[in-house]
């Protein structure tokens, strides 16, 4: 099930906890096609689980972060060229 993730750090860190294998998209607080990336959760848990400055969807396949992101911003997220999501 897809989630969305802003100003709610400890809500983003306990669902990367909870779903190891899934997927997360980093985007501006207001996404768009340019700045919206899709990782894997093995490629963020490396970092702080912060949303900061922006917002992170995530879900357990990348078929569902792909509709968000055409449905959002019209176009499907840049993979990430580290984890290379698929």
């Amino acid at each position: 099930m897809l989630q969305e993730f802003l100003d709610d750090d400890a809500g983003y860190s306990a669902w990367i906890r909870a779903n190891p294998r899934g997927f997360v998209i980093n985007c501006d607080r207001k996404p768009t096609a340019y700045f919206c990336i899709l990782h894997r959760v093995r490629c963020l848990q490396k970092l702080p689980p912060r949303t900061g400055d922006y917002q992170k969807v995530c879900a357990p396949t990348v078929d569902e972060l792909d509709m968000w992101a055409f449905n959002t911003v019209g176009d499907t997220p840049t993979r990430c060229e580290i984890c290379h999501p698929s």
